[in-house]
């Protein structure tokens, strides 16, 4: 059974590869001496040739291609309880294939984000635009596959102990996830559930603007709306990193544990 999910993410990679290398064949004949403007907290950054950027940068771009695939292959153990009554007669335990599954997802999700991270290194070497090695870049680095498989494994842990309905949250978690960040800054209670629900939010944690603006994560403060209440996005990239991958470790455990014990 494992063979066959393998089988599976790799048919999988294929085209999210593909998609991946047209796009940036596409980008690289328009985008040539272009310039990119991008809006940050600190104001308007034109990225053109000659601009050098942090490679960390790079690394947040294909965290979201990571994530997109992490839609796809988040799904898995929902997928596989429709055939469970033949899963089950295999001789293995249930909790060792639901291992199994998760590794081979796992490993085709830093798959996708090293595809997507070399494909956007070569558009902008065609677009001149120069990256740069600096302090920031491993914590980046993780944070970016952590953004990934963050995603897959709370996607794991929505759907696997569902029926086949629950496979739906794989497009629906896109504008949720979207959603909830814009409204961090809303005041009273809808803002104070957002942020709450943020610390869960995989996209939340992408935020640059502890490097953009020099925001530092605060613990207390007066409760404006410029503390944001700690918010999770203002904390530094390191710690950002710790948490995407304490939340994938946690998830997906629970999901692992959950999806054995899911009987027809």
């Amino acid at each position: 059974m494992a063979y066959v999910e393998f089988l599976r993410i790799r048919k999988a990679l294929m085209w999210h590869v593909g998609i991946i290398v047209v796009l940036a064949i596409a980008i690289a004949s328009l985008g040539d001496h272009s310039a990119v403007h991008v809006d940050s907290p600190s104001g308007r950054t034109t990225l053109g040739s000659g601009t050098a950027i942090p490679l960390g940068i790079i690394a947040s771009l294909a965290a979201f291609f990571a994530a997109i695939f992490a839609s796809s292959a988040g799904i898995s153990f929902n997928r596989e309880s429709q055939t469970r009554d033949l899963s089950w007669t295999k001789p293995i335990s249930r909790t060792a294939l639901a291992v199994q599954f998760a590794a081979i997802d796992l490993g085709g999700v830093v798959v996708a984000f090293a595809a997507a991270f070399v494909a956007i290194r070569l558009v902008m070497l065609q677009m001149h635009i120069v990256p740069y090695l600096d302090d920031a870049f491993a914590a980046e680095l993780l944070l970016g596959i952590g953004i990934g498989t963050m995603w897959y494994a709370l996607l794991q842990l929505l759907t696997c102990g569902f029926g086949p309905g629950a496979r739906a949250l794989s497009g629906i978690l896109w504008p949720v996830a979207l959603v909830l960040a814009g409204l961090h800054s809303v005041p009273g209670p809808i803002g104070a559930i957002a942020r709450a629900l943020d610390v869960i939010n995989p996209l939340v944690y992408l935020s640059t603007s502890s490097r953009a603006s020099g925001v530092h994560f605060a613990t207390g403060g007066d409760g404006g709306q410029s503390d944001q209440l700690a918010y999770i996005a203002h904390a530094p990239v390191e710690f950002r990193a710790l948490l995407v991958w304490i939340f994938t470790l946690v998830f997906i455990s629970v999901a692992i544990m959950i999806w054995p014990k899911k009987e027809a």
